[in-house]
């Protein structure tokens, strides 16, 4: 199970840096076979390390296009059309498909209440059947964001999927506050709006806390949070474990002479490159 944490952690921390690669993007192999699937971004971690827009849509447009022609079912790729509210997509792949019933559906305006209602209702009897997907584009076309992502959390146990959905439904990353949320919900454990803190619900991962922190633009907590280690009876805590990991380490370096956290530190009033480093030491000896 650490193996697994492990790999994934590598994964995430490797994507994060890449991502200011130029056209790392086009380097996904499931993005170069022109045939991606979800669960192959995923395992990219696309979810953690994809944060410009454009790109994301790009990204997730080329999914929602694979996933349709894959079966010749529009159903397939409604979730990723409807998070980038196209719904006149979706309706023109049902009216290729000459899926009268579906597409005389979708040519309905969702935000009256008839509408709105039914999509609700079709969305709530594909979530007691299990079909998680498609219940969720449901939630999205009802214009329900928040129980879309509910399905995503805690239905599917998909937290990439997640925000992924929050990213390009509410447009623009820093005013996400539903991405917000599952940041603090998920990871740092905290409630939806940041309050509450609670140790015992924060996130095992120290990367996954660190990029959600550096996510949120809080460059030195994302910093620390790499360095220090909570204290448990059990030595085969994940969290210390993980303090020890070559791979934390390696990203804590990274991020260390990053250029978001420099400028940051030369901004402020006794801010210099030898300032940093006799902080972050500082912090590595009491810790």
């Amino acid at each position: 199970m650490y193996l697994l944490r492990n790999k994934q952690s590598t994964q995430v921390g490797g994507g994060f840096k890449t991502a200011y690669l130029k056209g790392s993007f086009n380097m996904i192999p499931a993005i170069q076979k022109g045939d991606p699937q979800w669960s192959e971004l995923r395992a990219m971690s696309i979810g953690w390390w994809v944060r410009n827009i454009n790109t994301l849509r790009r990204c997730i447009g080329k999914v929602a296009k694979a996933s349709f022609q894959r079966n010749n079912d529009a159903l397939d790729a409604a979730l990723f059309y409807l998070a980038m509210k196209k719904q006149a997509v979706v309706w023109g792949l049902f009216r290729s498909q000459h899926d009268e019933k579906m597409t005389a559906f979708f040519s309905h305006n969702f935000s009256e209440d008839r509408w709105h209602k039914a999509a609700l209702k079709n969305a709530f009897a594909l979530l007691g059947k299990q079909c998680f997907e498609p219940s969720a584009a449901f939630f999205l076309l009802a214009g329900s964001l928040k129980d879309a992502i509910e399905v995503c959390l805690e239905k599917m146990e998909d937290i990439q999927l997640a925000m992924v959905i929050a990213h390009l439904y509410e447009s623009e990353f820093e005013t996400s506050v539903t991405y917000t949320s599952i940041l603090y919900e998920k990871i740092l454990g905290c409630c939806k709006d940041g309050t509450g803190f609670s140790c015992t619900k924060l996130h095992s991962d120290p990367l996954l806390m660190c990029i959600a922190y550096w996510l949120m633009k809080d460059y030195t907590r994302a910093l620390d949070t790499l360095l220090e280690q909570t204290p448990k009876d059990d030595d085969e805590n994940p969290v210390m474990v993980k303090s020890c990991n070559p791979v934390v380490f390696s990203f804590y370096n990274y991020l260390w002479t990053h250029p978001l956290l420099i400028r940051r530190y030369f901004s402020s009033p006794e801010g210099t490159l030898a300032t940093l480093g006799l902080k972050t030491e500082k912090n590595l000896l009491i810790k």
